[in-house]
């Protein structure tokens, strides 16, 4: 069975409702662990964490290591895939919400260029209201506020399943 890591940088909520779904999996709050032959690694950051620089963290991990992961699933933000207009970025993310995009873009070309299987989830701000969304795909774009943490939780649990959504980007 292949091990299930996740990297909580300061999403403690959504974090713990991943782990509700995969219990067995391991948590650690940055990428200093060693990984392990077909690891699935699923990196959750918090909206406003600096993704660009962190990116390179990962990057830096896998380069480093003999062993390659089974899949990577990042947690990104809207506005990374032609599903919002700048007024809605600006509302949902506040007046940097260009660069948070431009920022995640980075990491989410990052991951691509790694090679290795992988999944974008996107979302909008997370709120425990009910709010019922279905899957996004690319370019459809968002209406509302905020997305449901318990909903992108089951989303990224999803998605750790090697097989599903395999070098995806979508939304919920």
């Amino acid at each position: 069975m292949k091990r299930i890591v996740i990297v909580n940088q300061k999403s403690d909520d959504l974090c713990y409702a991943v782990k509700e779904q995969l219990p067995k999996a391991i948590e650690y709050p940055d990428f200093n662990w060693q990984p392990q032959p077909q690891d699935i690694i699923c990196w959750i950051p918090n909206d406003e964490i600096r993704v660009d620089l962190a990116v390179g963290d990962l990057v830096a991990k896998l380069d480093q290591s003999a062993v390659q992961p089974a899949k990577i699933v990042m947690k990104s933000i809207v506005g990374t895939a032609d599903d919002a207009t700048d007024g809605q970025l600006t509302r949902w993310y506040g007046e940097t919400g260009q660069n948070l995009v431009m920022d995640h873009l980075y990491a989410i070309k990052m991951i691509d260029e790694l090679e290795f299987p992988y999944t974008i989830v996107r979302s909008l701000p997370l709120t425990n209201n009910d709010v019922q969304r279905g899957l996004m795909t690319e370019g459809q774009p968002y209406r509302g506020n905020y997305s449901n943490i318990q909903q992108v939780a089951t989303i990224i649990a999803q998605a750790a399943d090697p097989e599903k959504f395999k070098n995806q980007s979508i939304g919920i």
